[in-house]
């Protein structure tokens, strides 16, 4: 039994659903609130009255059913079927530039597919085609959509998680059968009452917005990957093609159809508000920091007016950054530098969670291979630790001075006229220079992620703003790390490139050194390989990072696996549930990670109310009408309820564990 103090806005239904009651005269007409009664009507509550709240009685939950998700005694704690997928994207895939495009699919091995001279329509078909081809990858039949469409089915697909469908089956004599195709949450008892009170199940999704029109060398300048202007009437892209460290490249013209389909940082914007908007509460963006932005022109004070805090009214959650893009947390690039030392400064002290990515896999900079020589610190710059022998190098030299030699040769003989003699030749030249970049590019790998992304490349930012909100995604994922037979000793990456310290470990340590902050779990399968069993070893050797990891897809880049959304949710579950048996601590690991720990580091019960109203301005401001401001209101509401089971939790230790309860919101009359 607790009192409530009424805020503004409450109603009487909203207290009751808010501590799981069916009705609200079951709180009103309690003994106890005989001072209530005595000034206030059946049906009425003014802000600062006291209410006095019950223990809740077992037969008035007001929908789903007891999930002893774990055998402890005690009350059951009443939840609304509400979770987070804390890490996911709607954005186009039409929003990568083109040169950090053909380089991705260079190292992909698919170079003889596209160059510098292809078109994005091409790009697209190949995706969607590939899509096609079972067992192939799904995310092109995805990426090649625009922002809001992507944001669109986002929704439908984490609705389906909840929803039981209605399959067909025949008898092979003329009748249909009909039968039942249960909802993929309800397969688990984690998660079970979510589809139990699906009436008001609410998924929400934090958005990962991607600002990647300066993703190259000379965003340090402050310049972008596209340069526009008119030749004649029509208006044309043109962008740089590097080769070299020291050579700003080859101006290359994109294909005319560039201008129509590249999805820039302003149109991914204004998509990325639409569907949002249309959709409150389950679409959740974080504003992409890209620092490289305001060198020459745009103001960087702008973004803080997107993002809500306690005290500020706006629709984005946070901030997102992306430094394999090509700047280091730590900057030593002026005047990237200034930027980001204020920048940090701004979120620590507003309290603004900021989101990066962290694994030597995804996404970088097609030019990462250049910075080493750009390094300002000439110390860094010459560490052994990036170079090949003297030996090594001074040999990979001398073939390439071979191999051109050779072909000055044969241009002054009667050689040259020999059908392929020359070209041979001139290909040696390339394939002389190759193998000097496959000497050099190891070093300077190294350099690039030890630098821009390793989570030590984070300590100092955190060593000077200790109180800042940051949470380093993936938990590193990538496949070479999660060896449970290794443990936390293994140094090197998928790429075969070797670091000082471990990935994973450094996170660990982080999330113990630095109270908000946070790691998840996206695009970490942890089924493959049964990753899962590392993880239960971390938690048992680690048990505070219990508090410290959340739950995320990194949908729809899970479509390159191939994997659905509702399978990597059921792959997830499942592995969790494993781990939960191996823990010493009884956790709810699904509500722990989906829902306690998302809550916490997203403030949620402080920045709720002014993201409603910043939400609600920006539909006033987009003309959205209908159906999606009563799912703003509706969804507030359910969202509001978790406040009273997470002060529980709080107060038991900050873990969720014993029986669970999921009860569905009746609307406030």
């Amino acid at each position: 039994m607790e009192t409530y103090v009424v805020k503004d806005g409450d109603s009487p239904d909203s207290i009751a659903q808010k501590y799981g009651f069916k009705e609200w005269k079951l709180i009103y007409e309690h003994p106890d609130n005989g001072g209530l009664r005595a000034t206030r009507g059946a049906n009425e509550v003014k802000a600062d009255d006291r209410v006095i709240i019950p223990d809740l009685p077992e037969n008035q939950v007001s929908a789903g059913g007891p999930q002893n998700l774990i055998a402890t005694p005690g009350t059951p704690l009443t939840l609304p079927p509400v979770h987070f997928d804390a890490h996911m994207h709607i954005m186009s895939g039409n929003c990568t530039p083109m040169p950090a495009l053909v380089q991705m699919m260079k190292d992909k091995g698919l170079g003889f597919l596209v160059g510098t001279g292809t078109s994005r329509t091409k790009i697209n078909r190949l995706g969607f085609w590939a899509a096609k081809i079972p067992f192939a990858p799904d995310i092109g039949d995805v990426s090649h959509r625009d922002t809001h469409r992507i944001g669109e089915e986002a929704v439908r697909s984490n609705d389906s998680l909840a929803q039981d469908r209605t399959g067909y089956t025949s008898d092979g004599m003329g009748n249909v059968e009909e039968y039942t195709i249960p909802a993929p949450l309800r397969a688990y008892a984690s998660t079970q009452g979510h589809a139990e009170a699906s009436a008001s199940y609410l998924g929400m999704s934090i958005v990962l917005t991607m600002d990647m029109d300066y993703c190259h060398l000379a965003g340090y300048q402050g310049d972008p990957i596209y340069s526009s202007d008119f030749d004649g009437a029509e208006p044309r892209f043109t962008y740089r093609w590097r080769t070299k460290s020291d050579d700003p490249g080859e101006l290359i013209e994109a294909k005319s159809d560039e201008i129509r389909l590249h999805e820039t940082w302003d149109r991914q914007l204004r998509h990325t508000e639409q569907v949002v908007a249309e959709n409150p509460f389950r679409l959740l963006p974080m504003f992409h920091f890209e620092p490289r932005r305001f060198i020459k022109n745009e103001d960087k004070s702008f973004p803080f007016e997107k993002v809500v805090t306690a005290s500020k009214a706006a629709p984005y959650i946070g901030f997102k950054m992306y430094t394999p893009q090509g700047y280091m947390p730590k900057e030593r690039h002026a005047p990237v530098k200034d930027i980001l030392s204020w920048f940090f400064s701004e979120c620590a002290s507003n309290d603004i969670p900021l989101m990066t990515h962290c694994t030597p896999s995804g996404f970088y900079t097609h030019e990462r291979r250049f910075y080493l020589d750009h390094e300002p610190d000439e110390a860094i710059r010459n560490d052994p630790k990036y170079w090949p022998s003297k030996e090594a190098i001074a040999k990979a030299d001398a073939d390439i001075t071979k191999a051109r030699d050779y072909v000055t040769e044969l241009e002054a003989s009667w050689k040259s006229h020999i059908p392929l003699v020359l070209r041979r030749a001139r290909n040696g030249v390339e394939d002389a220079i190759e193998a000097k970049e496959k000497l050099l590019n190891p070093g300077r790998m190294r350099y690039f992620y030890e630098n821009y992304v390793h989570p030590e490349a984070w300590r100092p930012v955190l060593n000077d703003n200790p109180k800042l909100r940051l949470c380093l995604a993936h938990f590193a994922s990538d496949g070479t790390f999660w060896d449970f037979r290794k443990g936390l000793t293994v140094k090197q990456d998928g790429q075969k490139v070797q670091y000082d310290k471990s990935w994973i470990g450094s996170i660990v340590e982080l999330c113990n050194e630095f109270p908000n902050f946070y790691t998840d779990i996206s695009y970490l399968d942890l089924m493959e390989k049964q990753k899962w069993k590392l993880l239960a070893e971390i938690l048992k050797s680690s048990p505070w990072m219990l508090k410290k990891i959340m739950f995320g897809t990194d949908w729809y880049m899970i479509t390159a696996e191939p994997v659905a959304y509702a399978a990597w949710y059921s792959r997830t579950i499942r592995g969790l549930e494993f781990i939960q048996k191996e823990l010493p601590t009884q956790v709810n690991l699904f509500t722990q990670f989906a829902i306690v720990n998302p809550m916490r580091y997203y403030r949620m019960m402080e920045v709720a109310p002014k993201m409603k109203e910043g939400l609600k301005k920006l539909q006033t401001d987009l003309n959205v009408t209908g159906a999606a401001v009563d799912k703003l209101e509706d969804n507030f509401t359910t969202l509001m309820r978790l406040q009273h089971p997470l002060e529980q939790i709080d107060k038991a230790g900050g873990l969720a564990s014993g029986p669970m309860l999921f009860t569905a919101t009746t609307k406030a009359k």
